[in-house]
């Protein structure tokens, strides 16, 4: 859908926490306590068939001796009803009008006077969680954080087919504009939810007042009037090619097999945990670091929203899409005349680029870089994050 819907906006029918909600498609909500679901997960953790054999380290992946302490402690001391107490206390499930889709979104409790709303994405293997942290510094900072779980991700539904970012930016547009009745939201992303960040700003730019990532969403496509990579962009060019030649397996797999992959890890919690926190390990720190900087409950949380829906299969799902269609590229212009701000933080899956190579595609408002976080900031340097976030958004005043 290239069509703004601000314009579909009629009917408000309710007004809460001084935005206009379209009462039709917003529905309150409360985050699951599924007892049996919980005590089945438990069970399979405690009854875990572990390898026969495996290299010591993360160099081959999940480390065996960590996988086993994450997996005792969402077998035991770990409590999901009532960790959820700090994901929000006030949470929606908004409908998209095209698709019927219907998103979670967490909101702030209290209206905030004056505060723009700043929608925060997530990415894989992740949910809004991610930005539990984050959005507690926003609010004391008088800011309104809108979480919402990316279409087939965490307690959104899940798509019929393989969805993209360009779609999910689509359907997220719906949710904001027409559901919520958001009008001049910020978004900021993260992983995927960078490359859907900057869809809405192509897309949406009515409704998008600007962007700010920690990411790379998108990569510029070079013809015959583009200017050559410089020494820096080629040099960082290499860098990322060399880190995908050796950590891409996993974006093969869910790209061309995701059937088989989600058998497993929709069948076994252990193995759902290995695959997901391998991740934010490898993606946060180097790989000689025993413990990953993501904390043990974060994991947790995340997992467990995993388990519960059963969507690692629709979430595995975006990079079949992107098989099938790559959102990545840029299309001319970029990004436009969004402002757009970046918080790059070092140790993560793909190192900072220049902001050369950033100015290729936006209107580059903003650019800081921090020496550590990693791909997760926002569970492992939120504070930097937050402000980062509060910084950019006091520009644009």
């Amino acid at each position: 859908m290239d069509q703004d819907p601000i314009g579909h906006g009629a009917g408000i029918a309710i007004e809460r926490r001084g935005f206009a909600m379209n009462g039709g498609a917003v529905q309150e909500w409360s985050l699951p306590v599924d007892a049996a679901a919980l005590q089945d997960m438990r069970r399979r953790l405690n009854d875990r068939r572990k390898p026969k054999v495996a290299r010591p380290g993360w160099t081959e992946g999940i480390e065996a001796d960590y996988l086993d302490r994450l997996c005792d402690h969402l077998a035991g001391p770990y409590c999901w009803s009532e960790d959820i107490e700090r994901f929000g206390e006030q949470h929606l499930m908004v409908r998209a009008r095209s698709t019927g889709h219907r998103l979670h979104v967490t909101l702030p409790v209290g209206k905030v006077e004056g505060a723009k709303p700043l929608v925060l994405l997530h990415g894989w293997p992740s949910c809004s969680f991610e930005f539990v942290h984050v959005a507690r510094h926003l609010v004391a900072q008088g800011m309104y954080p809108v979480l919402i779980d990316l279409p087939g991700f965490g307690f959104s539904d899940a798509p019929a087919e393989p969805m993209g970012p360009r779609s999910m930016a689509a359907c997220i547009a719906e949710v904001i504009g027409e559901g919520l009745g958001f009008r001049n939201a910020i978004v900021h992303g993260n992983d995927w939810g960078s490359t859907v960040a900057c869809w809405l700003a192509i897309d949406f730019p009515r409704m998008v007042t600007a962007i700010h990532l920690s990411m790379m969403g998108m990569r510029p496509r070079f013809d015959g009037s583009a200017r050559p990579p410089g020494d820096s962009e080629q040099q960082w060019i290499k860098v990322v090619q060399k880190r995908l030649a050796a950590d891409a397996g996993y974006r093969e797999i869910q790209a061309t097999r995701p059937n088989t992959a989600s058998a497993a890890l929709a069948d076994s919690p252990a193995g759902l945990a290995a695959w997901i926190a391998e991740k934010f390990h490898g993606w946060t720190t180097e790989q000689a670091v025993e413990n990953p900087l993501v904390g043990m409950d974060d994991l947790a949380a995340i997992i467990t929203a995993y388990w519960l829906t059963g969507s690692i299969a629709s979430a595995n799902w975006v990079y079949t899409a992107g098989r099938r269609r790559d959102d990545t590229g840029a299309p001319p212009g970029g990004t436009g005349s969004t402002p757009v701000g970046f918080s790059f933080f070092g140790g993560g899956f793909f190192p900072p680029p220049p902001r050369s190579w950033a100015e290729r595609l936006h209107h580059v408002q903003d650019f800081r870089i921090h020496a550590s976080g990693g791909h997760y900031p926002a569970l492992t340097n939120p504070r930097a994050l937050a402000e980062d976030l509060v910084a950019f958004c006091e520009q644009l005043d």
